[in-house]
């Protein structure tokens, strides 16, 4: 499980990005960020939050990112990117570890927009297969035929606890036994994600450009199965309601989720990150301030 998938395609096309005010109003979809002041509840919901959002890696750990990011907006008119940007930058402050690679870095997370999301997936396929390697079939039917209006997927790369590289053959020599650690931990080298302007019509971009800040730093599944009455912006695509209504930023909950991941320690077992993840989540949102 040695993929890597770091080379980002600069795609020569620039389009404009439109996201219009649908004329028809709906009722608005409410996102409701409230911490549970009971503990019971409190823990309940965020053991609801971390299982509904979380894709697992092929080992049953979580995955985050190792080093620092070095972002580029593709496909989107220059004075709109700074937007998007800034979205970025702050899902990765809420992680409270994250840093931004220096200027002149080779790009290790990408969002494109796109007016047709299904064309440019494929184009990508053909003229860049290394960035699909590895990929499941289920995650390459969400990319090809899911029609969705943002898409994502992730380069990893699997390293030893202690920062150790694997070998050419994928290979990791383990130099201690433990009963708690697993020996490795699996890094976000990459991230790819398509924004389909289509699609994503009525939404405003910086609801959009948040969703996407969200799913770049965590392994977000890609689904919204159970998402439409989660306090977060991962699911402004299961709601009704009227798109100019969309959460703009991080919700509460989001940042907390950020936060507890890169805190935790990354070469355990799913089930003890999983604990880990709950506890830390919930004292970083009793004690989060609003965006």
């Amino acid at each position: 499980m040695n993929h890597r998938r770091k080379a980002l395609p600069a795609l020569a096309c620039m389009v404009c990005l439109c996201l219009s005010i649908p004329a028809a109003a709906e009722t608005p979809g409410i996102v409701v960020n409230a911490i549970p002041q009971d503990a019971a509840k409190l823990k309940h919901e965020v053991a609801g939050f971390i299982r509904t959002v979380t894709q697992l890696t092929e080992v049953d750990q979580y995955a985050r990112r190792a080093k620092p990011f070095c972002p580029v907006v593709l496909n989107i008119d220059p004075q709109y990117t700074a937007s998007v940007l800034d979205k970025v930058r702050r899902a990765a402050a809420a992680t409270g570890t994250l840093t931004e690679a220096r200027p002149g870095c080779e790009p290790n997370l990408a969002i494109i927009f796109s007016n047709d999301g299904d064309s440019l997936v494929r184009a990508m396929s053909m003229r860049q297969p290394l960035l699909f390697a590895g990929l499941t079939i289920a995650k390459r039917r969400e990319l090809f035929d899911s029609g969705r209006a943002v898409r994502w997927w992730y380069g990893t790369g699997t390293e030893g606890a202690d920062g150790d590289k694997v070998d050419e053959e994928g290979n990791l020599k383990v130099w201690h036994a433990s009963l708690v650690s697993t020996g490795v931990r699996f890094n976000l080298s990459a991230t790819v994600v398509v924004v389909d302007i289509t699609r994503a019509e009525g939404y405003p971009l910086d609801a959009i450009a948040s969703y996407a800040a969200m799913v770049a730093f965590a392994q977000i599944k890609g689904t919204d199965g159970g998402l439409a009455g989660l306090p977060s912006v991962l699911g402004m695509f299961a709601r009704t309601g009227a798109r100019s209504n969309a959460q703009p930023d991080l919700t509460v909950w989001d940042r907390a989720y950020l936060h507890g991941l890169y805190h935790i320690a990354p070469d355990r077992p799913a089930w003890q990150q999983r604990s880990a993840l709950a506890g830390a989540m919930i004292a970083a949102a009793q004690t989060s301030p609003e965006p």
